[in-house]
């Protein structure tokens, strides 16, 4: 097997009209190497390249990094929403977002309760407290 290549030159084979099923398995192969921030970084290029996923294997790949971090699925999730096209917002097939009282909610399929903890109880405000609760990716 070839060794991965850059992100940038597995978008451009993803974004190819006609690309051959052996290219992209290639770039996909080579996304899967890529790490959450790498792939973060091309999140716009990523959900252009969805337009070009005829069997859904770039999709299923950026749902399973944002299932890995709650960061990379917050952006994600509105990168998708402002790429999306008036058509496609009312779309039924749009199994990602439901109107509910006029607001457009996420639906979420699966929740991985490792990225939810529970907090120590504040401790007056102090800067201690906020060290004492790091930041998740």
């Amino acid at each position: 097997l070839w060794a991965p290549t850059s992100i940038s030159r597995a978008l451009t084979l993803l974004m190819a009209p006609a690309a051959e099923a052996g290219a992209r398995s290639y770039a996909l192969r080579s996304l899967h190497t890529c790490s959450i921030q790498d792939l973060a970084f091309f999140i716009p290029q990523l959900v252009q390249a969805l337009r070009h996923d005829p069997d859904s294997d770039l999709g299923q790949l950026l749902v399973e990094a944002a299932q890995g971090s709650p960061r990379f699925c917050h952006r994600l999730m509105w990168a998708l929403e402002a790429e999306m096209r008036p058509e496609e917002r009312s779309d039924p097939r749009n199994k990602y977002w439901v109107d509910v009282g006029g607001q457009r909610f996420l639906q979420v399929m699966e929740v991985n309760r490792q990225h939810f903890r529970k907090r120590p109880p504040a401790t007056g405000g102090t800067a201690a407290a906020a060290a004492a609760s790091p930041a998740r990716d």
